[in-house]
């Protein structure tokens, strides 16, 4: 199976799980910089989240999403007709990593039991 508008295959759960801990290790920082490496070091010793951290971290996820999507669409973003076609080629570029990380992060957290 490949992504749409992609050449890549589907990566492997290792994969997915590199994504996912790369996503929470920047949700730990955002939330808290300064507790950030007690978080990071928890979350690496248990590959783990408690329920409400993974329906926090989803959530947050989706409104990181949901804002990349709406300032990619607005009167300033590329995908009006003002954008270059270079600006266009980034937001092509930086929208599929978006869906990327989205789709590893959904399969990982299915992977690990988190609904």
């Amino acid at each position: 199976m490949k992504f749409w508008g992609s050449k890549k295959k589907l990566p492997t759960p290792t994969e997915d799980a590199a994504v996912a801990a790369r996503l929470v290790e920047g949700w730990f920082r955002s939330m808290d910089p300064s507790a950030a490496a007690d978080l990071t070091r928890r979350w690496e010793q248990s590959g783990r989240l408690d329920p409400d951290e993974a329906r926090r971290f989803a959530a947050w996820h989706r409104e990181r999403v949901r804002l990349y999507m709406l300032n990619a669409t607005t009167s300033d973003g590329p995908s009006t007709q003002r954008g270059s076609p270079e600006d266009f080629e980034r937001f092509r570029t930086e929208a599929l990593s978006v869906a990327e990380d989205l789709g590893a992060l959904g399969r990982w957290l299915k992977a690990e039991g988190y609904e």
